[in-house]
């Protein structure tokens, strides 16, 4: 709360300054407290991908899956490279039910990184999606590491599998 300052609100980064008290509250795990700093932040600077994250990912650690759905879709409207915003925003798909968005956006990341960070989430949306599930086609999802699950939603991406 420190951060603030009367005579100027947005950093000479560019970063909103209400973003820093955000950002300590979301990494000390008070994700209510640091909602309404991400959302002061954004009044300042509507496009910031930062903000826009967490605010999302805050959500997200609530329960607020449609909530966090809106400002993850906010911040790839921004910039669809936010890989980690991708698997996030499958997660809340997968949460809210919405299965073949989740899948569609898992298969939208290309960062082995983030697959392999995030195995469990990737093998389950996998898992309910795959279209043939219990054939002798269906490759071992729970086995299959980072390298491997790239490559399966690479097939499914394509159709190829």
């Amino acid at each position: 709360e420190k951060a603030g300052n009367l005579f100027f609100k947005v950093t000479p980064t560019g970063m909103p300054v209400d973003f820093y008290p955000g950002i300590g509250n979301y990494h000390l795990g008070r994700y209510p407290e640091a909602i309404p700093y991400f959302q002061q932040a954004l009044l300042q600077s509507p496009y910031q991908v930062l903000a826009l994250h967490f605010l999302a990912t805050s959500y997200g650690m609530l329960g607020e899956e449609k909530n966090a759905v809106q400002y993850y879709e906010r911040a790839l409207a921004v910039s669809d490279q936010l890989e980690h915003s991708k698997i996030n925003l499958a997660l809340s798909y997968y949460n809210l039910g919405e299965q073949d968005k989740a899948l569609k956006v898992l298969l939208s990341i290309n960062d082995i990184t983030v697959i392999e960070n995030n195995l469990p989430i990737a093998k389950s949306i996998l898992l309910k999606s795959y279209p043939a599930a219990g054939s002798e086609k269906t490759p071992d999802i729970n086995n299959l590491q980072g390298t491997g699950l790239l490559k399966l939603c690479a097939q499914l991406r394509t159709g190829k599998h």
